[in-house]
């Protein structure tokens, strides 16, 4: 007996959480999709994550990775992180992850 699924059989979430992990760098303002797995920021920018709505379990890491400037997170408009609109961070190597509830985005680490 096999305990194998065909991938036609899987949904694109689950492919993106079965594929490896990949580190995004970004240097410019960003909109992160659910394919994205670790999104490092290589310079002050925004990272806007996905509506909540179409993102239902859609894990998301980000990473600021540079000396120099904030880096902020935030929400579409209407939607939350946790209970902000956004989060702006300063410290080096500082991350968080966020994963959607369907309705939000909740802070995981």
């Amino acid at each position: 007996m096999s305990c194998e699924v065909p991938a036609s059989e899987l949904d694109a979430t689950t492919l993106a959480y079965l594929r490896r992990r990949v580190v995004k760098a970004v240097s410019a303002d960003y909109t992160a999709t659910c394919t994205d797995d670790i999104i490092e920021a290589t310079a002050p920018v925004t990272v806007t994550l996905p509506a909540a709505a179409d993102s239902t379990g859609c894990q998301i890491l980000v990473k600021r990775f540079t000396a120099a400037g904030d880096v902020t997170v935030a929400a579409q408009p209407g939607e939350k992180i946790d209970y902000d609109d956004e989060r702006t961070f300063n410290l080096d190597t500082w991350a968080e992850a966020y994963v959607s509830d369907g309705t939000k985005w909740v802070i995981i680490t």
